[in-house]
């Protein structure tokens, strides 16, 4: 009766812990999306920036390429950051997660 009585009072607790693991694991990697998203979207607006540096006769072809390469990324890197976001706002929301504050900002 007592290890019964025991199984009931501590199954909450496991299964809470078991559900906290879970949201953990779920917010690594939403996190983990949205810097990889937000990484990707600097290197293509970068390739842009690389673009705009003189160009010499030899290198043309190479500079040409990499700007064209970083117009084209730079709409979907930024669609995709955003929509990781957004979906990582909206995770963080629904289970009452606490913002990370950036320093100077002050709301």
């Amino acid at each position: 009766m007592k290890k019964i009585l025991l199984f009931i009072l501590l199954f909450p607790i496991f299964s809470f812990s078991q559900l906290q693991s879970d949201l953990l694991e779920q917010k690594i990697i939403l996190d983990t999306k949205v810097e990889l998203t937000k990484s990707n979207l600097m290197v293509s607006v970068g390739a842009i920036a690389f673009g705009l540096l003189p160009v010499t006769d030899d290198n043309i072809n190479i500079i040409g390429g990499i700007t064209i390469a970083g117009i084209v990324s730079t709409p979907y890197n930024l669609f995709r950051y955003l929509v990781y976001v957004n979906k990582r706002s909206k995770f963080y929301k629904k289970n009452n997660i606490p913002r990370k504050k950036k320093r100077g900002r002050n709301k």
